[in-house]
């Protein structure tokens, strides 16, 4: 047990400072070099894609069942350029569940923030079903995140994720092991002349450990890897009983 909390000390350590010097993830991309005008907007909503369809890990646990969560997410770019780079920082969200039944989560995220002459508005909604284990083991879980991104004027991002997990433990330490894919449908008017649409999918695998605070809340530190983009994100939950 003492050596978990070591080791959730060390990844929350290592993950916080990827977030410290993040400001809110910019829109404008009037900033960007015209010669990437066309492979860093492309990268851009995969990344941010990628970032909405984030959902916390909820348990079906039902004598709590509302749940509530507070997510910060920053992707990563391997191929943006490094000047390009001052318009990424993080996506923060506000997530909630309700547990139907012994076995399926109906959730959703808002988020609203302003970054520049930009209003940036963030709807999701979505469930998560626990499957039928045979075994002694945790059951996988199906999670589907439809989202939503509106505001900025030169991006705008419609989202879907699908995400397979599943409990592990390895020397007494539990985390979770998935894979996923992101569909995702946006426009990017770099400037006023090219208004272009990009869509595609986004496969990645994923790993998160989450640790309990006591009675009050859980954090959750999750990693989405795609050989474009690295997604960090952590979350704070609480499930209401």
């Amino acid at each position: 047990m003492i050596g978990r909390y070591y080791l959730a000390v060390v990844i929350l350590l290592t993950a916080s400072i990827s977030f410290l010097p993040a400001q809110f993830h910019e829109f404008d991309l009037d900033q960007i070099d015209s010669a990437d005008y066309y492979t860093t907007p492309n990268s851009v909503i995969r990344g941010i894609g990628i970032s909405l369809g984030h959902q916390p890990l909820f348990s079906n646990d039902p004598i709590a069942r509302m749940k509530l969560g507070l997510t910060i997410s920053r992707p990563f770019y391997s191929l943006i350029s490094t000047d390009n780079n001052k318009i990424v920082g993080v996506l923060p969200k506000f997530d909630f569940g309700f547990l139907v039944t012994a076995n399926l989560i109906i959730r959703g995220s808002l988020a609203a923030y302003s970054v520049g002459n930009d209003i940036t508005r963030i709807t999701a909604y979505g469930g998560t079903l626990f499957l039928n284990s045979t075994d002694d083991k945790p059951p996988w879980t199906i999670n589907i995140l439809l989202s939503q991104l509106n505001g900025p004027a030169d991006i705008a991002l419609r989202s879907t994720d699908i995400l397979f997990r599943r409990k592990y433990q390895l020397a007494g330490i539990p985390f979770f092991l998935g894979f996923g894919a992101d569909f995702y449908n946006g426009r990017a008017t770099p400037d006023i002349l090219s208004a272009k649409r990009f869509s595609g999918q986004t496969n990645y695998f994923y790993i998160s450990e989450q640790f309990k605070v006591g009675n009050l809340f859980s954090v959750g530190v999750h990693c989405r890897y795609h050989q474009e983009i690295v997604l960090l994100t952590i979350d704070l939950t609480r499930e209401l009983k």
